[in-house]
């Protein structure tokens, strides 16, 4: 986990490394997220942690300026993480990520209150593309 908030520059941000941290215990409550490697859960974890904490910062317009919104909902920003900067230091890839984003997603909103991720489009994130192509070398 601080390897990745590392790589995506929140690893001084003891907000951020915090809520990591908690998202990441509340897994160890459902057996699901055993089928995930650790790894993943960290990862996801972050993810969630600095879709939450820009959500709530002035500046959150500017962070999530390219997240679609339908109905009211806003996508997570992930193209934080859908880049080839981060695929290649970090081994995964959006594609690698989706399935146990959407679950600690899903597990947060309907298990956890207050629900931290209450305005974001969960449902959108089955659906996102890696927006470059992983296997081009640069």
């Amino acid at each position: 986990m601080e390897r990745f908030l590392r790589i995506l520059g929140y690893d001084l941000n003891k907000v951020v490394y915090e809520m990591a941290f908690q998202i990441s215990k509340f897994q160890l409550n459902d057996a699901k997220f055993l089928n995930y490697k650790s790894s993943q859960i960290a990862a996801c974890a972050c993810l969630l942690a600095i879709n939450i904490y820009e959500k709530d910062r002035s500046s959150a317009e500017k962070f999530f300026a390219n997240c679609a919104m339908k109905d009211g909902l806003r996508e997570l920003n992930l193209q934080i993480w859908n880049n080839h900067m981060v695929h290649s230091t970090t081994g995964y890839s959006i594609e690698d990520l989706k399935e146990p984003l959407y679950q600690m997603s899903d597990f947060i909103r309907n298990n956890l209150s207050p629900n931290r991720l209450e305005g974001f489009d969960v449902e959108a994130i089955p659906n996102v593309k890696n927006s470059y192509d992983p296997n081009a070398k640069k």
